[in-house]
């Protein structure tokens, strides 16, 4: 696949699949091209990662896989294509990048947790999404949200419903502060007291 790109006032164009062949003339050095992506003078990395969320989005799990295995580079750099594979459904491709080393981390979760795919949500705590972070409460969130089901489902999960956030509250207080008396009253059946200190 042929693209043009710009870059430092020069259109060229560039095909994607000699490219991403490391046995290709003129592919260059795809181990450690991606480890240098914050070399300004690097401006083949993007395409990478380009392709792979475009891949991740589409569903297309053929190139995310070769392109996983093919290069060598920090995983970070491929966590939107997570995203993008979670907003289109696409399971194998969210294993495959997860499989990887890419690491998932909460924007994934609220987006999983929005789509109510339990699915989605079972691979993330799975590949180490870690439900019991106080600054980024799994369960707080969802007791926010007023999510009844995602809110059983986490403590189902192991989520501690006794375990405070940043400011003290627990997710029951954050649930009453918004009005959802339905996790409320969840939470309450068990025997959480409230902490108040919103």
């Amino acid at each position: 696949m042929a693209t043009d790109f710009h870059h430092n006032d020069v259109t060229e164009t560039f095909d994607f699949d000699s490219f991403l062949d490391p046995s290709s003339e003129g592919c260059g050095q795809p181990v450690g091209m991606l480890d240098q992506h914050e070399d300004e003078h690097n401006w083949r990395g993007p395409f990478v990662v380009q392709r792979i969320e475009e891949a991740s989005d589409s569903g297309d799990l053929v190139p995310v896989e070769d392109m996983m295995h093919q290069w060598k580079a920090s995983k970070d750099l491929f966590q939107d294509a997570v995203w993008y594979a979670i907003q289109g459904g696409h399971l194998q491709i969210i294993r495959c990048l997860l499989d990887n080393g890419v690491p998932c981390n909460f924007a994934h979760f609220q987006l999983a947790m929005q789509l109510k795919s339990y699915d989605m949500l079972d691979l993330l705590l799975e590949f180490g999404l870690d439900r019991n972070v106080s600054k980024e409460a799994l369960l707080h969130f969802a007791a926010a949200e007023g999510a009844l089901d995602i809110v059983r489902y986490l403590v189902n999960k192991g989520a501690d419903y006794l375990l405070s956030d940043a400011k003290g509250n627990l997710a029951i207080d954050v649930a009453r502060a918004n009005r959802h008396e339905d996790v409320v009253q969840y939470l309450s059946t068990l025997n959480v007291v409230s902490s108040v200190k919103l």
